[in-house]
């Protein structure tokens, strides 16, 4: 005598292969990653000579190209999260307690137009910062990561802009700036 399927049993096969099916198309595939860290660096010098005015704005490019991890990685980056940014006074020729005051600035180099602020700094004294060697440190908010973070992203340079004025003269120095960032990338 034949064997007639119940309704059962016919919902039991339905669940097997379900069962069975579901799990191995629901799969997703897992990207490894890993973070570096990768600092990037540009030198901005002040140059105000003796027949120089006491204002000006002086400026240097920070190209994320120049570092190798981001450069070799760009295609594979998943996140940039920045750090800090800082700067040094590594080098001072000057009178001495020559000290500067005005507004550092960052920008995309290809939009000068588009200026995105970063601090006021009063009464910079050039000699005392590299006697201390100390790093001083440019705040960030939400919104500036965000900008540099599409723009390192995007294989951009970046311009960042010192602009004021000196309190005497002839003075040189050399701020070398360090932008550091952990870099996520997929594997």
């Amino acid at each position: 005598m034949p064997v007639r399927p119940t309704f059962f049993s016919l919902t039991a096969l339905v669940a097997l292969v379900l069962c069975l099916t579901l799990p191995l198309g629901s799969c997703k595939k897992v990207t490894a990653t890993k973070t570096i860290s990768v600092s990037l660096e540009a030198n901005l010098t002040l140059n105000v000579a003796f027949t120089d005015s006491l204002t000006g704005a002086w400026t240097t490019i920070l190209d994320s190209d120049e570092n190798v991890d981001v450069r070799t990685n760009r295609a594979n980056i998943k996140n940039i999260t920045i750090e800090r940014l800082t700067y040094v006074v590594d080098t001072y020729s000057g009178p001495t307690g020559a000290t500067g005051s005005g507004n550092w600035k960052f920008y995309a180099t290809d939009l000068p137009g588009t200026v995105f602020p970063l601090v006021s700094a009063r009464a910079v004294d050039f000699g005392a910062l590299l006697a201390s060697g100390a790093e001083q440190e440019l705040p960030v908010n939400a919104a500036t990561q965000a900008k540099l973070v599409e723009l390192i992203k995007a294989g951009k340079t970046v311009t960042f802009a010192f602009e004021g004025a000196v309190t005497d003269k002839p003075v040189s120095a050399r701020f070398k700036l360090r932008l550091a960032t952990r870099v996520q990338v997929g594997l």
